[in-house]
């Protein structure tokens, strides 16, 4: 559960280095090198080089940049994800999704817009908000 299990993943996305234990609360951005597993509660914009797993306890309101997720609790907001997302059975993601790979188990609920990009490997590029596009972004 703390690494995505898929050949093309390099060790330093395997290596856990931070976590965010349950019944923490943070408001703000967090920019990681490696992985992250969330079991507590953040508001704000998460970005890793590695792994971003979200425990069945935890909830992310915001947007999420990183190589892979795993999904296990609720989740308001974009993803941006270069690799492989996997939602787990009884988990929610509410917001925009831009992957390479996705898989959905039973029991998860996704709620939004879905854009996958495959094309020899290439990097997604990152959904932009309506109102970024208005103001030129």
């Amino acid at each position: 559960m703390f690494g995505v299990k898929d050949d093309s993943s390099s060790a330093s996305d395997r290596e856990l280095n931070t976590i965010i234990g349950k019944g923490s609360v943070i408001d703000g951005n967090i920019n990681i090198k490696n992985s992250l597993r969330i079991d507590g509660k953040i508001k704000g914009e998460i970005t890793s080089t590695g792994t971003v797993t979200v425990g069945s306890d935890g909830e992310v309101e915001g947007t999420i940049n990183a190589n892979n997720a795993i999904i296990g609790g609720k989740v308001r907001g974009k993803m941006n994800i270069k690799g492989k997302i996997v939602l787990e059975k009884n988990s929610v993601l509410i917001g925009d999704l831009l992957t390479n790979k996705l898989t959905i188990s039973e029991g998860a609920i996704f709620d939004g817009n879905c854009v996958m990009d495959n094309k020899n490997g290439s990097t997604p590029k990152v959904i932009k908000e309506k109102s970024d596009e208005k103001a030129g972004k």
